[in-house]
């Protein structure tokens, strides 16, 4: 069997290790990727989803393993209050390509460019207000609410 990324991923997450994936809005640029000393992360908030609804379609994961991964367990872990009138519309069976031109985060590229997924967000709604609409995002600059902070 090979081994990658998405099945040592796949195996933390049943396995407990991870209690809840993080992803970045890391904003490093490819061309300055490949720096002595880049900062850490990779632009990964577009991607996390699809990459683990794609491990779903392949019977790694199940849609509850998601949920109290990445639910439920940073509501615990952080005491995040239940947002009433926010929830995600995701199609779990929309397969298509993620593309670095069709990233929304300011590096404008992914470590996946080229790979099949599944699950394509189709619409964000935040306290009510839609915030993304499935092409662009419509939240205005600053609209966000902190939820918590550390001491």
């Amino acid at each position: 069997m090979k081994c990658n990324n998405l099945t040592i991923l796949c195996g933390a997450l049943l396995g407990a290790v991870l209690a809840a994936p993080a992803a970045t809005a890391c904003d490093l640029k490819v061309e300055n990727a490949w720096i002595r000393t880049p900062p850490p992360g990779v632009p990964g908030v577009e991607t996390m989803l699809p990459l683990l609804l794609t491990a779903v379609h392949a019977g790694r994961l199940t849609l509850d393993d998601i949920l109290l991964r990445c639910v439920e367990n940073p509501r615990r872990i952080y005491g995040l209050p239940t947002q009433p009138d926010t929830f995600v519309d995701v199609d779990v069976d929309a397969r298509y390509e993620l593309i670095d031109a069709r990233q929304h985060t300011k590096a404008g590229w992914t470590p996946f460019d080229g790979m099949s997924v599944f699950g394509r967000v189709e619409r964000v709604t935040l306290r009510g207000r839609t915030v993304y609409d499935g092409e662009r995002v419509l939240a205005e600059p600053g609209s966000g609410e902190v939820l918590f902070q550390w001491v």
